[in-house]
């Protein structure tokens, strides 16, 4: 190829290549101004019904543990006794926990129930042993990672310990904070608790805490969910003089409702003819603000008829236990409402004397019962039903057959606005209302008292929708 050929090819591939540039830029700016047609596909929505696959899942605490039944070993626990279990509602079976506790009592135990049914279990005991005497009783509580106990102390003569189970398939490591009367309790002990999977430890908290007034206890585990509640036993000089158990709460509230509060010194009453002017034994209510506001709380006594009893105030500081003591209380006073500025936790001790014997109880909280939903209500051996309705109107309350809706032996208990009634009921009986009322079941007798809330099972998703791609 001549030198005038390469030339005249070089230009022609020039131009050409500028014009391919050219129609390039073109089309790049004419389809920047033009709307493409775009292909989608919308996700599609798969529902999946989460309650025909999944278990509820109950812990019972087992029996009362005591300590110092081994010299060698003050803080060990042995179980002393056995327990009567009530169920009510459609549970399908109960399996029982390991326990680093020794004795021969019942071991904690575990039931559980379809996801959508409506069940409940509590337990009560009569404790008895050489060290330790009176009526313990406690709702079989879902596990889960965070909740609350307010009960006891660790004074001389008292015994107070922890009881975290695990009914899950995997260890959790359970932070336990303690708070006293002069806030947080420095016991680097308690933190980072491991308890095995599908078993219970008992912790004494006399060995973490000693000789605290007032106990406040904040159960937090990762890795599995845990149930946890509290044994109280107490002595006077070697004699036994009562024994009892807590159980747990879960979120903080502006509003605390404690039904069946009691408070009853019959042997003063049987020697003088008329009750003392002060109680022997007051009554003593404790609250606990965890956040970081300080605030008051309110305390009011309320009886059948809603008549409402001013009690006094406590002064809340952040992570302080408050407390209030009620040198008499209102002869006719069935429960407790504590209205406070903060969210709070809290609860009541009461106590019975009769036939030489005395006996004491923490009364916890008892949740709202949700609206037009059946909640069961496991009634124990000598226990009774306490409503209280907070609410200025009148409530109605229908106890049915357990998921029997419509059923036509159903009776309907009124509870006056402001008042706190009870009522016998049988076992395995199914609680409905509309309106805003808690409840518990309380047993009282001579020397002897016990109480324990009725726990609503807990809101679940029952629906899920699962978008593919």
């Amino acid at each position: 190829m001549t030198e005038r050929s390469r030339v005249v090819l070089g230009s022609v591939r020039a131009t050409t290549g500028l014009l391919i540039t050219a129609v390039t830029a073109t089309a790049v700016v004419l389809l920047a101004g033009t709307t493409l047609p775009v292909v989608t596909a919308e996700p599609v929505g798969v529902s999946v019904d989460t309650s025909q696959t999944t278990q509820r899942t109950l812990v019972c605490q087992g029996s009362f543990a005591e300590l110092g039944l081994d010299p060698e070993n003050p803080e060990a626990t042995s179980l002393t006794g056995d327990v009567d279990l009530e169920t009510a509602g459609e549970s399908e079976g109960i399996d029982p926990l390991t326990t680093d506790s020794a004795g021969s009592g019942s071991a904690p135990a575990v039931r559980t129930g379809q996801d959508s049914a409506q069940f409940g279990a509590a337990q009560s005991q009569r404790v008895s042993s050489e060290d330790i005497r009176g009526t313990a009783a406690s709702t079989c509580v879902e596990p889960v990672n965070e909740q609350w106990v307010v009960g006891g102390d660790t004074l001389t003569g008292t015994s107070t310990t922890l009881s975290v189970a695990n009914p899950g398939e995997v260890p959790a490591t359970v932070r336990i904070d303690l708070y006293d009367e002069n806030g947080p309790v420095d016991s680097g002990q308690v933190t980072g608790v491991l308890v095995p999977p599908k078993s219970e430890r008992t912790i004494s908290l006399n060995g973490y805490a000693p000789e605290r007034e007032r106990l406040v206890a904040h159960v937090v585990s990762t890795g599995a969910t845990v149930s946890a509640g509290m044994g109280i036993g107490q002595t006077v000089d070697i004699d036994p003089f009562s024994a009892g158990s807590v159980t747990r709460q879960l979120d903080p509230n502006d509003r605390l409702v404690i039904p069946g509060v009691t408070n009853r010194n019959t042997l003063a009453e049987n020697h003088t003819g008329e009750a003392q002017d002060l109680d022997q034994f007051p009554v003593l209510v404790r609250a606990f603000a965890p956040g970081d506001e300080a605030g008051t709380a309110t305390v009011r006594a309320v009886d059948e008829n809603g008549r409402s009893y001013d009690l006094g105030e406590i002064s809340l500081e952040p992570g302080v236990a408050g407390q209030l003591e009620i040198d008499q209380w209102p002869t006719r006073a069935q429960g407790i409402i504590i209205d406070a500025d903060v969210p709070i936790v809290g609860g009541a001790f009461g106590s019975v004397d009769g036939d030489e014997r005395h006996d004491n109880a923490w009364f916890s909280p008892a949740p709202e019962l949700p609206a037009g939903v059946a909640v069961a209500a496991p009634v124990v051996n000598s226990g009774e039903l306490v409503l209280s309705n907070p609410g200025e109107s009148d409530a109605t309350v229908r106890v049915e057959r357990a998921g029997d809706s419509a059923d036509d032996d159903a009776r309907e208990i009124t509870v006056p606005g402001g008042g706190t009634v009870t009522a016998e009921i049988r076992n395995g009986a199914q609680l409905r209302t509309e309106d805003q009322v808690h409840a518990a079941v309380r047993v009282v007798g001579r020397g002897a008292l016990a109480a324990y809330p009725i726990l609503p099972i807990g809101d679940r998703t029952q629906e899920l929708t699962v978008y593919t791609r």
